[in-house]
C-alpha cells in the first residue's frame, strides 16, 4: 500500500478510537523493509506516516510510557541510522526506560509477566535493550532476566504449563508470537552470544512444525 493505505491505517484515529489501536507491531520497520527490498523511493513518503503517528504522537507525546506490547524499537533505530533524525534515537531511549530493563521493574512483583501470554511484551522489552551503541548511546547489556523469561516461555508453550509450573496449555498457539520470541532471542544471541539460545530456538521451531 502507498501513502493512502498508511494514512488509513496509521493516520490520526477516528474520534473516540484509542490511539493504541493504531500502533500495534512495528509499522515503521515494515515500511522501511519494503523500501529496502523494492528500492522504490515512493515509500519514503509512506514511512513518514507511521513515524509521525507512532513516534511523535504516541511515544514522544507519552514520554515513552506505552504498554510493553507497543515497544517497537527496531524501526525507530533503523530510521535514525537511515536518516539521522535524532527524534527517532530519542524515542528508542525513551522506550527502553519504560521496558522491563527499567531498574524499577521486578518480575517478583509482576510474576504473571513471566507467563506465556506475555511473550510479545517480553520480546519487545529485550529488543529495546539492544540498540544502544547503534543510536550513539553508552553500551548497555540487557538484563539476562528478560532473556531467561523468554526461554521459560518456550518451555511453557512446549510443556503446556504456566510460569508457576501448573498445567496451562496454550490451546491457541500463534506462530506469529513464536516468531517474535525467536526474533528477539536470535538478536540477543547475535549481540552477546548465549549457549542456551540455539537449542531452544530449535525446540520451538520443531514445536511450531508439529
Amino acid at each position: 500500500g502507498g501513502p493512502e493505505y498508511a494514512l488509513d491505517n496509521y493516520g490520526p484515529p477516528a474520534p473516540g478510537a484509542s490511539i493504541e489501536d493504531f500502533n500495534h507491531y512495528d509499522p515503521i520497520n515494515t515500511y522501511q523493509e519494503i523500501r529496502k527490498y523494492t528500492g522504490d523511493s515512493y515509500y519514503d513518503d509512506v514511512i513518514d506516516v507511521p513515524v509521525y503517528q507512532y513516534r511523535d504522537t504516541f511515544v514522544i507525546a507519552s514520554g515513552g510510557k506505552v504498554q510493553t506490547h507497543h515497544i517497537n524499537t527496531v524501526g525507530l533505530k533503523d530510521h535514525y541510522i537511515n536518516t539521522g533524525d535524532t527524534a527517532s534515537r530519542d524515542a528508542v531511549l525513551l522506550l527502553n526506560l519504560n521496558s522491563a530493563a527499567n531498574p524499577g521493574f521486578s518480575y517478583d512483583s509482576n510474576p504473571t509477566a513471566r507467563r506465556w501470554n506475555n511473550a510479545r511484551g517480553n520480546s519487545y522489552c529485550l529488543l529495546a535493550c539492544l540498540p544502544y551503541e547503534q543510536v550513539g548511546a553508552a553500551p548497555k547489556a540487557p538484563p539476562e532476566e528478560i532473556k531467561d523469561v523468554l526461554l521459560g516461555i518456550i518451555d511453557q508453550w512446549i510443556d503446556g504449563t504456566d510460569h508457576t509450573g501448573a498445567p496451562s496449555p496454550c490451546t491457541a498457539f500463534q506462530v506469529m508470537m513464536g516468531g517474535i520470541v525467536l526474533y528477539a532471542l536470535i538478536a540477543y544471541h547475535d549481540r552477546f552470544g548465549d549457549a542456551a539460545i540455539p537449542p531452544k530456538v530449535k525446540e520451538l521451531l520443531d514445536h511450531m512444525w508439529t
